[in-house]
């Protein structure tokens, strides 16, 4: 699950009601396909069939719940930290699902988890992001887009958003003092950016572990978690203050 490549085939599997290998390895190499279905087959993921062919044992079994578990599981066996995936806060806004909690002593850490290209995620999906991180103010939250794609599409979507919401706040009087103009990302190399200094972006063309670890040494660089708590959630706030007004122009 380390490797790109093998993300790409255990989504194509869980995408599927029925596969051969020969289907597999007209995109992938054969030596990695036999190794990923005898692992796959060791764990009950997929059943063989009479007739040499593979379906997925449980159809409710979705690619999206293997990739929280995985990245649950690294932060516990590379990191070691406490983690857990598929969490629900019922209190929480936009549903109270977490994709992957994780605990690194006093730190809360949050990742959501898209396995999709950037281009197919909606504005109303970072918004609903937000209103959780607003909620649950983590010292570290990561959008993982599980994708080789650029991500300038979502770092264009959060600059949109930001401009709404000054833009809402002028226009029915809120105060939002402090706010500044766009650009409200940082690019801090080709591959991911953040917002705020404590909310990153980032794609899996690398190592995700590696990717992981530069986001947390940057969060640690930025400052204390008082320091988050502070001051650096005033645009998480002032979109519950515009919410209602968000669709109606």
């Amino acid at each position: 699950m380390s490797k790109e490549s093998n993300r790409a085939i255990l989504k194509r599997i869980c995408r599927t009601t029925k596969f051969t290998k020969e289907d597999l390895c007209k995109k992938w190499n054969i030596k990695r396909i036999d190794y990923l279905l005898e692992e796959l087959l060791d764990l009950g993921v997929i059943i063989k069939t009479d007739d040499s062919s593979f379906s997925v044992r449980k159809r409710e079994v979705e690619y999206g719940e293997n990739l929280e578990w995985y990245i649950s599981e690294m932060f516990e066996r590379e990191l070691s930290y406490t983690s857990d995936w598929g969490v629900h806060i019922r209190e929480a806004p936009s549903g109270g699902d977490y994709d992957v909690l994780a605990w690194a002593g006093n730190n809360l850490i949050y990742v959501e988890c898209k396995a999709k290209k950037p281009s197919d995620i909606a504005e109303k999906e970072i918004i609903s992001l937000l209103k959780r991180d607003e909620f649950l103010r983590p010292h570290v939250t990561i959008l993982f887009v599980d994708s080789t794609s650029d991500i300038d599409f979502v770092e264009n979507l959060f600059s949109k958003i930001g401009s709404r919401i000054k833009k809402l706040c002028n226009r029915y009087g809120i105060k939002n003092s402090g706010m500044s103009d766009p650009p409200y990302t940082e690019r801090l190399d080709d591959l991911f950016f953040h917002f705020q200094d404590r909310l990153f972006v980032l794609n899996s063309r690398k190592q995700i572990l590696d990717e992981f670890k530069l986001c947390l040494r940057h969060r640690h660089r930025t400052g204390e978690v008082e320091q988050a708590i502070a001051g650096r959630f005033w645009l998480h706030e002032l979109l519950l203050k515009v919410e209602k007004w968000w669709y109606i122009e």
